[in-house]
């Protein structure tokens, strides 16, 4: 019987295919590599630990500075994801991240309606964000963009005259709005803390309910079809659009909250630091 080179009975027995052994030496290499990646990301995550904490602080301070951690490196990251989610341009989360100001990302996509064209105007549009911004903490960013939807709407009136405002480009109104709620949801983010986020957790089905009782004027005057669901999924605070490790990370924050040891908490949030808190 032949068996041709003799080598044959390195073929799989089905197909005669070659098996792709690697060499001893590169499995050795390979699993060196894999070791070394590991020792540096554990390197990494302790000194991440470390960054996040102060001799001073409590538990609940050191759940509270990996929270503010957290929303600070995911931002940006959560700020493309919902503008892909909303179906526009990345370039809003560039423009808001880099802090533009919203009244000009208005002004740039309403001149074609001649809206806002005087700095008078332009002005009492900026102190018009700013005061949702600073001092309407009892609106969500979606009603505080209903707000700006309202001023819209009745400065497109003046100038085009009644009812103009149903005569607007869809589309490019909702770009316009979903940018401003992009604002208003990174605003809120910045200023979130641990407790602000389990507060509104607590709260969300209120803010859902209440939402669901609410129907935008201008659906009713354009006799558009109002969807609740859709509302009700614009109430999400900007968490939602992290990255899935990252929100996960966010949930163990939210489990380890009446933790009071902060030897316990480091233990158990190390196995959930992801690879955007150390940039690996």
């Amino acid at each position: 019987m032949s068996y041709d080179d003799g080598l044959s009975y390195l073929g799989d027995g089905v197909y005669a295919s070659w098996w792709n052994w690697d060499s001893d030496a590169e499995e050795e290499k390979k699993e060196r590599e894999r070791r070394e990646h590991s020792l540096i990301v554990e390197q990494l995550t302790l000194q991440w630990l470390q960054s996040v904490d102060n001799p001073k602080f409590t538990a609940n301070d050191l759940l509270n500075s990996m929270f503010t951690a957290t929303m600070k490196t995911g931002l940006f990251f959560a700020m493309r994801r919902y503008c892909q989610l909303e179906s526009i341009h990345l370039k809003y989360a560039d423009a808001i991240y880099r802090e533009c100001k919203p009244a000009d990302l208005i002004v740039s996509k309403l001149k074609r309606y001649n809206l806002f064209m005087g700095v008078e105007e332009v002005m009492r549009l900026d102190l018009f964000i700013e005061e949702l911004k600073e001092y309407r903490n009892d609106l969500t960013a979606y009603l505080k963009v209903h707000e700006i939807q309202l001023l819209i709407h009745r400065e497109m009136q003046i100038i085009n005259g009644a009812n103009s405002h149903l005569r607007m480009e869809k589309s490019l109104i909702r770009e316009v709005l979903s940018s401003l709620r992009l604002f208003f949801l990174a605003e809120e983010a910045k200023k979130m803390n641990l407790s602000d986020f389990i507060n509104y957790s607590s709260q969300y089905k209120n803010i859902i309910k209440n939402i669901k009782s609410f129907i935008p004027k201008y659906t009713i005057e354009s006799d558009a079809k109002y969807n609740e669901n859709w509302s009700s999924q614009h109430q999400h605070t900007l968490l939602y659009y992290l990255p899935e490790d990252m929100r996960e990370f966010v949930k163990k924050l939210v489990q380890l909250r009446n933790e009071q040891s902060k030897k316990k908490i480091c233990e158990e949030i190390k196995r959930k630091v992801t690879s955007y808190h150390i940039q690996i």
